[in-house]
């Protein structure tokens, strides 16, 4: 009896979607008995957790326009059913080629979740995950009803204008109950804070880290005073770059995305099935070890005793959670061409024929 395969990927950010990825396996698992094969798409909170639950879920979806974290238009992706609505940061303020963390703003988002609010579901999960922004989420507080001032000249929310703020006025609009799908523990400020971790990726130099991070000090303590609320030092408080200390300041909850999107979606009944789980994502480094979604799969199908292969773009730590980790490429090239979607979609079949001819062997 040939071995029941569960193939559940994470996106190749910039390359692959989720299911994508999960497809290119799937083909290269061609000569398997595709009825011991099953596809899923994997997240955690971040870049194709819409996607996730649209496949699990019979949503509808909304559109309308908004702007992104540049303040250009773009429309709303907002998923939804009478009890729940689920939209995702990265697509509003998602991680840009251009990356002007100065300019960059959660306004968009911010718009997103007044939308979603309006669409009278009983809740909204959100996923925090793949900003291009560090904000503090001054953009969506401005969006749900806060004006941020330097005296008496009213700020555009952005970075920029978070050095100069020294008074808030307004309140929030009222909002059903928000969960956050995240698992950033990060808090908002010092050398784990939003800015020193993540603001580099987005763009911050590092010579600007120590100067922005008195400022959010000062915008937070604004704000803390404004809501009579201290939340900055909590897990998750630097979020997307101080979106999770925005919405804990609002009464969002903070639940882990992994664990909350495989409970929402069943994921327990499709491991129990499988007999090997084949995952993973562009890259397997250090921030995989510590909450990502491949490696937390890996843990889950671990206690189950499975069989579990991660494919990824490239490796860079080990785990005993897998049983085999593979670099997908088939040799030293550059960044640019491993990330096209044509040479990731080869890599991954390849790879897939080859443990397929492995475990027929």
């Amino acid at each position: 009896m040939k071995s029941k395969i569960l193939i559940a990927m994470d996106s190749f950010k910039g390359s692959l979607t989720s299911l994508e990825a999960g497809q290119a396996v799937r083909a290269g698992l061609s000569n398997w008995p595709q009825e011991n094969v099953h596809l899923l798409p994997l997240a955690d909170g971040g870049e194709g957790t819409l996607e996730m639950l649209d496949y699990f879920f019979d949503l509808k979806l909304h559109e309308e326009k908004i702007k992104d974290l540049y303040k250009k238009p773009i429309k709303s992706k907002i998923y939804y059913s009478e009890e729940i609505a689920f939209l995702e940061a990265a697509h509003s303020a998602g991680l840009r080629e251009e990356r002007d963390v100065f300019k960059a703003s959660s306004q968009g988002f911010g718009q997103e979740l007044l939308i979603a609010s309006q669409l009278k579901t009983q809740k909204i999960i959100l996923g925090l995950g793949g900003t291009g922004v560090n904000d503090g989420g001054m953009g969506l507080l401005h969006s749900l009803g806060l004006r941020f001032f330097k005296g008496d000249q009213l700020l555009e929310p952005s970075l920029d204008n978070l050095l100069q703020v020294n008074r808030i006025e307004g309140e929030i609009k009222e909002l059903p109950p928000i969960i956050i799908a995240s698992d950033v523990n990060n808090p908002l400020l010092g050398q784990r804070g939003a800015s020193a971790v993540y603001g580099p990726q987005k763009g911050l130099k590092l010579d600007e880290i120590e100067i922005v991070d008195r400022a959010m000090a000062n915008y937070a303590e604004l704000l803390e005073n404004h809501f009579s609320k201290r939340v900055k030092d909590l897990p998750g408080a630097g979020a997307a770059g101080g979106l999770g200390f925005a919405l804990l300041l609002i009464g969002a909850k903070l639940e882990p995305g992994f664990k909350l999107l495989t409970s929402l979606c069943n994921f327990d009944r499709y491991i129990s099935w499988a007999d090997i789980v084949i995952t993973g994502e562009g890259s397997f480094d250090y921030q995989s070890l510590h909450g990502k979604g491949p490696t937390e799969l890996a843990r889950k199908a671990k206690e189950k005793n499975k069989t579990v292969i991660g494919l990824f773009g490239s490796v860079k730590e080990e785990s005993p959670l897998f049983d085999s980790l593979f670099s997908i490429q088939a040799g030293p090239v550059s960044l640019e061409e491993a990330i096209k979607k044509a040479t990731t979609k080869k890599n991954l079949e390849r790879v897939a024929r080859s443990i397929a001819g492995l475990e027929q062997a």
